[in-house]
């Protein structure tokens, strides 16, 4: 464990942890991330979608830094602030004028996640609510509600249901329509392929090479599931 994670552990609480693997980082440009070992990480998740744009991306630098040097206030909740109005003028001019209404602004994704629940259900009457098994939609009493990760034990929406996420290799997945049925046989080797490829055949060429191409990469595993017609 590096010393800046044992630091943390000791001075900062972990009741909105979602952890992995012990990762301490201490700056970041672009796509990556500086850890504190001097090591420079790809950051795939864009810390959970908080820096989509980059971390420490020059225009949002920018845009901070001239914000901060005549600032508006802090809060729209007693005042018209006109940085608010500007983004919320924007955004209502890039969507649809069908979807045209009204902006509203949360703190997060967690009373983001919380709030759409809570519209949902005002908005069309219908309780029940659909969530995949191991999503996490937030930190907050309301979108711990509505998520199914297991990390966190909080108690469920009583309209919540949880549903296994798509998985296209699991055994009794559906197979999408138009998708080559492979013969059930484990057998069927790149040099049936080539003979399938000279000879004739009712079935489309297109699905003569999607089954030739997935033996050749596939491994044997997952072979076995989508040639029983289990794979999708």
């Amino acid at each position: 464990m590096s010393g800046l994670y044992l630091r943390e552990s000791r001075s900062v609480s972990k009741m909105a942890h979602l952890r992995f693997f012990p990762q301490a980082v201490v700056g970041g440009s672009g796509a990556y991330l500086t850890a504190d070992d001097g090591r420079r990480l790809l950051d795939f998740s864009a810390s959970w979608g908080a820096a989509s744009l980059g971390h420490s991306h020059p225009a949002i630098r920018e845009a901070v830094a001239r914000a901060l040097s005549d600032q508006a206030g802090a809060s729209y909740l007693s005042s018209a602030n006109e940085a608010c109005v500007l983004l919320a003028e924007k955004l209502l001019s890039l969507v649809p004028e069908r979807a045209r209404g009204r902006v509203w602004f949360g703190h997060s994704g967690s009373d983001a996640n919380e709030t759409v629940a809570r519209i949902v259900v005002a908005a069309t009457g219908r309780p029940r609510i659909l969530a995949f098994d191991g999503a996490y939609h937030g930190g907050t009493t309301g979108s711990m509600g509505i998520s199914g990760h297991p990390a966190q034990q909080g108690s469920r929406a009583e309209g919540l249901t949880l549903v296994p996420y798509p998985n296209s290799y699991a055994a009794g997945s559906p197979r999408p329509r138009g998708a080559p049925r492979l013969p059930a046989s484990n057998s069927f080797s790149p040099a049936k392929c080539r003979q399938k490829r000279s000879q004739p055949s009712s079935s489309s060429r297109s699905s003569r090479t999607a089954a030739c191409s997935y033996r050749r990469t596939g491994s044997s595993r997952r072979s076995k599931r989508y040639a029983a017609g289990t794979a999708f």
